[in-house]
């Protein structure tokens, strides 16, 4: 799930909610900066000034006749001003001031937290505009723009670091004009909300397995009665669309404060655009769909090859760049030998990622990710325990016992508690019990730690510490991702024997727990138990539902069986290519493709009498040679000779029903057992399940393709899913989805 507002989530799940809005960004809009923009100071402008629509993309083309030069028209376009300000009609910036002796400044102010980089700047002005003017941010970085001969000003100036723009005025198209701003959008693009967009739809589709191919389809229909959109309209904002444009969805939620809260759902590249006149259509689609040439280039790695950097390999021949790509850190940590077989760029990718226990996707930001998809194993340690201490023990769900101790108040009277071993080892189930020991006002000298790593990132809505005998007075939960701390929670009040933290915790790979201090004074710490919450907190109800779900029941599953596929080498010589080859000296390189991985592969003419050939590349599936030594074309007759990997292949089953059919699952780059036991299992989680359901609701753009929730059901309680397809439609503002969901056999 996306992570939002708990007012968000509260009220997405009123009876009758309120209005939704959406913005579809073409370019390179700063959605930051464009929803963050305000006015700090509104004096200098005329009070039929428009705070608000400046920054939403909305110009009505309501204009005033105010007694300037060359600005009132005869011809039922304007309007008078009222003489009641509570009825002028706002539309546009429009300073008091006039730059006739002095510049006219305008300041717009960005409430962030951190500074923002703006690419590029496109301001309506109107038709009386700017000739001379500068534009600077923060860092002092400033656009000087002279001699402007546009109302529709764009500049592609970077603004680094900054959290406000200045506009200085010092020369306009007409003397004796105020400045006018009608719209202004940070970045270079245009950008549609609710005001322009009939209806749009968007469609995911994925697999928790990488079963299959992500795909994310989008449409928008936008209202073209002014012409807009015309292709044949030399002014027509369809001249701007290019294929393979970026296009970032957003969609938006006002609360009960009257605020807006925003959710990037989704960034793709433009597909197909088309038009009448009275609506155009905008089609885009996600960047996997471009790697659809083959990757023929696996080769069998000796010494082993981690999937991080397989996938890296494939993502550098595909031409992704870096900020378009994730790799989840987790694929360091499994080595394969295996070639990749001639498959596209993106199969190639599904391959890694199912070898990896990943979900190849492409996430809100447009990115290709591979991401881990299972619960990964954990390890705790701590900063100091007593030798009858099991730190370890926590993480298990048994139930601890305690030994007396001689700490204030801990020693009961009973049988509840064992008297400790002379040897100070324990031969009962405990827990963590510190070293430290508090003072008479129940604080550390040094405070207790335990840390908690796992093997790959994680999210959870949650955590349950378990205490003993004796409670703490306050602790520090710190969670960290690759090393750089993510979040710092302090829990000071409320504290009990079983202690639940409800949180909608970020991703995050280390989890550490300080203790700073215990209730009674001269004690320790003492956790019995440390579990993480609910893998999420959305329920899809009945409530949300616009009818009954539609339930398929699948084959049931009854054996898994997985292959492991072991390469040998072969004494046999093979003849691979024997050809008559015409060279042209000015095409000199050829590449050989093979249909079954070799290696050793040697090249030669025959016969020739002038002329040699040399390899440049080879791989398991292909070899590319050099012709040299020609001095006109000519024909040769070329041989490739090499010999092929012998593939041996061991199989591992997993019973998942007592009845079923049997499942075959291979992958070329499983080679050893354990990893294919790991995915074994990975796989028999999904494939235990036999229910796949079909849900129209009122829509969610918070849920992401293969999102864990929890989906009522009449006959079972929490019954868990996974989203496989997700659609998002909105209807003039009306917002509606569907999911397919696929039930979750814990």
């Amino acid at each position: 799930m996306h992570r939002a507002s708990k007012d968000y989530k509260e009220q997405m799940k009123q009876e009758y909610r309120n209005r939704t809005y959406q913005i579809v960004s073409l370019g390179l809009i700063n959605q930051d900066a464009q929803r963050s923009a305000y006015i700090k100071d509104k004096s200098p402008y005329t009070n039929y000034s428009d705070f608000s629509k400046l920054f939403n993309n909305v110009n009505d083309s309501f204009q005033y006749a105010t007694l300037e030069n060359n600005f009132t028209k005869v011809n039922g376009q304007q309007y008078f001003i009222p003489r009641t300000a509570s009825q002028r009609y706002k539309n546009g910036l429009i300073t008091s001031a006039m730059p006739v002796s002095s510049n006219v400044v305008i300041r717009i102010d960005f409430n962030t937290i951190d500074p923002l980089e703006i690419k590029g700047a496109t301001i309506d002005f109107g038709e009386n505009y700017p000739i001379d003017f500068k534009i600077n941010g923060e860092t002092g970085d400033t656009c000087i723009i002279t001699n402007n001969d546009t109302g529709s000003f764009e500049t592609d100036f970077i603004f680094e670091d900054t959290k406000y723009l200045i506009i200085t005025v010092s020369k306009m198209r007409f003397t004796y004009n105020r400045v006018r701003i009608y719209s202004i959008q940070f970045g270079i693009g245009l950008a549609f909300n609710n005001n322009h967009i009939m209806s749009s739809k968007l469609n995911n589709y994925g697999s928790a397995i990488s079963d299959s191919i992500y795909q994310s389809d989008f449409s928008v229909t936008i209202n073209n009665r002014d012409m807009e959109f015309n292709v044949d309209n030399p002014a027509s904002l369809i001249n701007f669309l290019e294929e393979n444009q970026d296009m970032t969805i957003y969609f938006g939620y006002e609360l009960e404060d009257g605020t807006v809260e925003w959710i990037k759902t989704a960034t793709l590249k433009v597909s197909a655009w088309e038009s009448d006149d009275q609506t155009a259509t905008i089609k885009a689609q996600d960047l996997l769909r471009e790697l659809d040439d083959n990757y023929y280039k696996g080769q069998y790695y000796t010494n082993g090859i981690t999937l991080y950097a397989l996938a890296v390999l494939v993502l550098n021949d595909g031409a992704v760049e870096e900020k378009n790509r994730y790799i989840d850190p987790y694929l360091k940590k499994v080595t394969v030998r295996n070639p990749l077989p001639n498959v596209t760029h993106k199969e190639a990718l599904q391959i890694i990622a199912n070898a990896g226990r990943c979900v190849l996707s492409v996430n809100r930001d447009g990115q290709i990710q591979l991401k881990s998809s299972f619960i990964p194993d954990s390890s705790i340690i701590s900063n100091g325990e007593t030798s009858y201490s099991n730190v370890a023990n926590t993480l298990n769900e048994t139930v601890k016992q305690e030994y007396a101790e001689y700490t204030q108040n801990f020693t009961k009277v009973g049988s509840q508690q064992y008297f400790i071993p002379r040897n100070l080892q324990s031969s009962i189930n405990t827990g963590y019990i510190s070293s430290f020991v508090s003072d008479e006002n129940g604080e550390f000298e040094s405070n207790p730690v335990i840390t908690r790593s796992l093997e790959a990132s994680f999210k959870t809505y949650g955590i349950q510490l378990t205490f003993g005998g004796s409670l703490p007075s306050g602790f520090i939960v710190r969670t960290y991702l690759y090393d750089n701390i993510v979040e710092s929670i302090t829990i000071t009040k409320d504290i009990d024997t079983s202690y639940i933290l409800n949180y909608d915790f970020q991703e995050f790979d280390k989890i550490s727990i300080e203790f700073v201090g215990t209730q009674e004074p001269f004690n320790r710490i003492h956790l019995n138990n440390f579990h993480f919450g609910d893998l999420t907190d959305y329920h899809i109800t009945y409530n949300d539902m616009l009818s009954t779900p539609k339930a398929n029941k699948l084959e049931k599953v009854k054996t898994l069986y997985i292959s492991q596929n072991i390469y040998g080498k072969s004494s046999t010589l093979e003849q691979f290519v024997n050809e008559d080859v015409d060279v042209y000296l000015d095409d000199l390189e050829r590449t050989f493709y093979f249909t079954s991985p070799v290696y050793n592969i040697s090249i030669r003419l025959v016969d020739a009498t002038s002329g040699g050939v040399s390899i440049i590349e080879t791989g398991a599936y292909y070899v590319k040679c050099r012709f040299s030594g020609l001095t006109q074309t000519t024909k040769l007759r070329l041989v490739v000779e090499g010999y092929k990997y012998n593939i041996t292949t061991l199989k591992l089953s997993k019973q998942l029903n007592n009845r079923g059919i049997t499942k075959e699952w291979s992958n070329p780059l499983i080679d050893s057992q354990g990893h294919a036991a790991d995915v074994l299992e990975w796989l028999g989680e999904y494939f235990t399940s036999d229910r796949e359901y079909e849900i129209s609701y009122r829509g969610e753009p918070a849920i992401n393709i293969t999102d864990i929730i929890y989906q009522e059901n009449k006959y079972e309680d929490n019954m868990r899913v996974v989203v496989e397809e997700s659609t998002l439609s909105n209807n003039g503002g009306a917002l509606s989805g569907s999911l397919v969901t696929r039930k979750r056999v814990e």
